[in-house]
């Protein structure tokens, strides 16, 4: 009888997978059609066509969009301020005792990436709680946020693992790459603080001097501007591409993903302003702040992971699995050969002996 059941429930499972890898009647009718017949074997088919639509299912099977996407931008969220708070310390201690101009500089160009009606608000409590930052207890806050923040690449690399079909780090080397990135990103500060104030001072010297009077030199300064954002963009995708992945990969191997991120983010941060205008605007208080702030880390969480997957596709040549990760882990639990025992300890209830 329970052997009847699980043929039962086996015949069922291959009746529903057919039914959905089948290929959907709208695109069966193209591809059976003259022209998509003629189309079949074309350059542009084989070169363009099947690459693309073999990366999206990439894309999808791994569910990039929904779990990833989704875990990574909770996790945006949580961590923000001991994020924030560990990388200012390790740059720097004493916050307080810096030039203005430096802070100043810091807060725009953080106002600058994040939505601009909670900008203000999360920049200003980071440079007051890092402020207030002394003694021994300050020390313990510096040493949680550290801990707290560098979750934040463990969690990136357990999605990169999903994308590159690879195992996750032992404990020990996991949580020193975490707090390596977090150094890294300390380094880095340096460069994002220059390049949100020396294009400013360089592009009005310009203006000054060797653009004035030249036509349309409002034009080519606004293109050196975008131009500037887009190479600190690319630098920081490729630091995270380059590092955080479980497998070695080359900087030629990572520039892909690294410059369709970081024109995607530009795209992002013009375009973002204006869907929180007019689709988030009902959102208020510490509600609506947490809101705009999930619903911001979400999309950017897709770019980060929509550059992963075109470096593992593309450059490594990672393809597609079979199936959705559902489905594989379906599989192993309840069809894969193994001891009847543990067979029946994997598999879900509808598989068990005693399912009615």
């Amino acid at each position: 009888m329970a052997t009847n059941k699980q043929q039962k429930h086996t015949d069922t499972d291959t009746t529903q997978q057919g039914s959905q890898e089948a290929t959907p009647a709208p695109i069966k009718a193209v591809e059976d059609s003259p022209l998509g017949q003629q189309l079949a074997g074309s350059a542009v088919v084989e070169k363009g066509v099947k690459p693309l639509s073999a990366f999206f299912q990439k894309f999808f099977n791994d569910w990039t969009m929904n779990l990833q996407a989704g875990a990574l931008a909770y996790n945006l969220l949580t961590t923000l301020f001991p994020l924030m708070i560990a990388l200012l310390s390790i740059f720097g201690l004493f916050l307080g005792g810096l030039s203005d101009q430096t802070k100043q500089a810091f807060l725009t160009t953080l106002q600058g990436i994040l939505p601009g009606n909670v900008a203000g608000g999360v920049v200003a409590q980071i440079i007051t709680k890092l402020s207030s930052v002394s003694g021994p207890l300050g020390i313990v806050t510096i040493l949680i946020s550290l801990f707290t923040g560098s979750r934040l690449f463990i969690l990136m690399e357990n999605c990169f693992d999903i994308i590159y079909h690879q195992s996750p780090r032992p404990f020990l080397r996991q949580n020193l790459m975490a707090i390596g990135m977090l150094l890294i990103f300390a380094l880095l500060i340096p460069i994002v603080i220059f390049a949100s104030t020396g294009p400013a001072l360089f592009l009005q010297f310009l203006n000054g001097n060797l653009l004035s009077g030249v036509p349309g030199s409002q034009y080519i300064i606004s293109a050196l501007t975008v131009l500037g954002s887009l190479i600190v963009a690319a630098l920081f995708f490729e630091v995270i591409y380059v590092v955080v992945p479980n497998q070695k990969i080359s900087l030629r191997a990572g520039w892909r993903g690294a410059i369709i991120a970081a024109v995607a983010l530009q795209l992002f941060l013009t375009l973002f302003p204006f869907y929180a205008t007019n689709f988030l605007k009902g959102y208020i208080g510490q509600v609506g702040f947490a809101i705009i702030l999930l619903v911001f880390f979400y999309y950017f969480a897709v770019i980060l992971l929509l550059g992963a997957q075109v470096n593992a596709f593309f450059a490594e040549g990672i393809q597609k699995t079979p199936k959705s990760v559902a489905g594989m882990v379906h599989e192993e639990t309840s069809h894969d050969p193994k001891p009847p025992q543990e067979q029946e300890k994997e598999a879900p209830p509808s598989h068990k002996p005693d399912h009615e």
